[in-house]
């Protein structure tokens, strides 16, 4: 997942502040998301399944990026996801599994929140001393 991750970081990447942008590590922990609802519907072409799905979870990514000299490692924590999710099988057909393609999507956006913190900062002039843990909200770094 790591490898996969690491180009569309890199095609995001602020050209002018940062030399380097890669993920350094992701778990999504131990917590399932939980299901708050469903509706199906059926035609005689499809079946569109709606999941209303709600995330908090506790996982431990980790996203380190390159500043010149200086490296950053910037956390993942709180992150909380519900959205609207919705799986359409189309055509359907007489044979097993009775359905020729599947697709998966969201319904409008879904709400993503989340804490992003940076820790570990070594200063250029003080190299012996990181400094303290260091809120960032979101993806803005602040040296």
């Amino acid at each position: 997942m790591i490898q996969s991750l690491d180009p569309l970081l890199e095609k995001f990447r602020p050209k002018g502040l940062l030399s380097k942008l890669q993920m350094g590590h992701i778990d999504f922990g131990d917590i399932p998301p939980t299901i708050d609802g469903f509706q199906a519907h059926t035609t005689e072409k499809e079946t569109v399944i709606d999941i209303h799905l709600h995330w908090s979870g506790n996982p431990d990514i980790r996203v380190l990026a390159h500043m010149g000299f200086t490296q950053v490692e910037a956390s993942v924590t709180n992150l909380q996801l519900r959205a609207l999710t919705r799986i359409t099988l189309a055509p359907h057909c007489l044979v097993w599994p009775c359905f020729g393609s599947m697709s998966v999507s969201f319904v409008g956006k879904p709400l993503v929140d989340f804490n992003l913190k940076a820790a570990k900062i070594l200063s250029l002039i003080h190299i012996s001393e990181p400094t303290r843990l260091l809120s960032i909200s979101y993806a803005v770094f602040c040296l």
